[in-house]
């Protein structure tokens, strides 16, 4: 399919829709069908968006669950609304993550729709449901429903509670809850390390200084998996008071832990941070060494390009999808425009042999939104693999139905901060 990028994009042109009028006029509902045909043989834009939905759509109607979880992610990244009445069925899907996922992507289309989604996920019998219902609570800040905070609090299951708490008192305060440090403390002493991991994500949700001194102790957990998520909570802290202990944690065993440490570092803009980071890019780990580089572009600065230009080409398709989600993730929240840069150097990787990667990368595209990137994401509604399917569609109703501004991130993008580590599939 050849696009043509001076095409109108979604509508039809005005000497077009005075010949539908007239036609629907004079002929009726039959003849205005028939010109709807031609207006879509006549414009590539609608084509393409068309056949984007067309693979969404089928998506949804396979048994795999993984298919359906593939196009509810996608769905959200299209930001596109013709997809929301598909998002409601995802999210009363008999798969729980296929529920979990239209969650999240309802937080892309503005806060009424996810508050939509979010009030019956607050009820879904499976945890991870309501977790992540929570989660996307806790983007939607000062718009967040009082009852739905409320309701946080009082679930049934101690973990969801630490996030509610921690997200209440983020948006109301930390006076609101005056006991809350003590239960988060109480938390952190608790056996199972499931529990600590969410007690400090609930202090980083808090944005409160008070809380450092006990993220700074979760930093010195046993299990590294608590000390990857209270790195991440000092990001989402935000308290210069934040960087010293971040610098300790560059120098963790587990290279997990330095990966988190410096994307957190990555929220600072000092110009210790900046040496930090430059340390942190000769790390023995290629994933530590791709967050630095992530941090650094943030900055602007230019050696952060080669970093990770040599992260698209290394052998490993675990590195090369983690560097070209990265990218996606800049793309998608800062206020600067990568993508005229880094767009070449990701659509190779459309065809790479690993459909991991491929995926990776079409979502990436579709945040820079690039209409350059359109032919090539073309070709991947034809892929072997389904969720890259899925996911170049997502990327293509993202860039036909709203071109960046000038910056380069979408407005209604999501804020909140993925807990992913650089080397976990998303």
């Amino acid at each position: 399919m050849v696009f043509s990028q001076g095409s109108p994009v979604n509508r039809p042109s005005a000497g077009h829709r005075n010949v539908l009028m007239t036609a629907l006029g004079l002929t009726g509902i039959v003849a205005g069908l028939i010109l709807i045909r031609l207006l879509l043989q006549q414009d590539p834009s609608l084509q393409l968006r068309e056949k984007s939905l067309e693979v969404l759509r089928n998506a949804l109607q396979e048994q795999d669950p993984f298919a359906r979880s593939a196009a509810a992610k996608a769905m959200g990244d299209s930001t596109d609304p013709a997809v929301i009445p598909w998002l409601t069925v995802c999210s009363k899907d008999t798969d729980a993550t296929v529920r979990l996922f239209s969650v999240e992507a309802a937080a892309n289309f503005g806060s009424q729709t996810a508050v939509r989604f979010i009030e019956p996920a607050m009820a879904d019998p499976d945890v991870s449901v309501r977790m992540t219902a929570v989660r996307v609570l806790s983007g939607l800040k000062s718009e967040a429903p009082p009852s739905l905070l409320t309701k946080a609090l009082k679930d049934e299951d101690p973990d969801v509670q630490l996030l509610g708490l921690g997200t209440a008192v983020g948006i109301i305060g930390m006076d609101s809850h005056s006991n809350a440090l003590t239960i988060f403390e109480q938390a952190m002493k608790n056996e199972n390390p499931e529990a600590r991991l969410m007690a400090a994500t609930g202090l980083g949700k808090t944005g409160d200084v008070r809380a450092l001194p006990l993220l700074t102790k979760a930093l010195e957990d046993p299990d590294a998996t608590v000390r990857s998520y209270a790195a991440q909570a000092l990001a989402d802290l935000g308290t210069f008071h934040a960087i010293p202990v971040l610098s300790r944690a560059l120098n963790d065993p587990d290279a997990e832990v330095r990966s988190q440490a410096a994307l957190a570092l990555g929220t600072y803009r000092t110009s210790e941070v900046l040496f930090l980071l430059q340390q942190a890019a000769q790390d023995r780990d290629p994933f530590v060494r791709l967050s630095a580089a992530v941090s650094m572009i943030k900055r602007h600065d230019p050696r952060s390009l080669e970093l990770l230009k040599d992260a698209l080409a290394d052998p490993d398709y675990g590195i090369r999808s983690s560097a070209a989600r990265s990218l996606g993730e800049v793309a998608r929240s800062e206020d600067f425009d990568i993508g005229t840069k880094a767009s070449p150097l990701l659509v190779p990787l459309l065809t790479d042999p690993s459909s991991r990667v491929r995926s990776a990368t079409a979502r990436a595209l579709g945040m820079m939104g690039k209409p350059d990137a359109l032919p090539a994401l073309a070709e991947r509604l034809n892929d072997a693999d389904g969720s890259v399917r899925c996911y170049a569609a997502g990327a293509i109703l993202r860039i036909l139905h709203e071109p960046p501004p000038r910056g380069g991130a979408h407005k209604n993008a999501p804020q909140q901060k993925t807990m992913a580590l650089p080397g976990q599939p998303s």
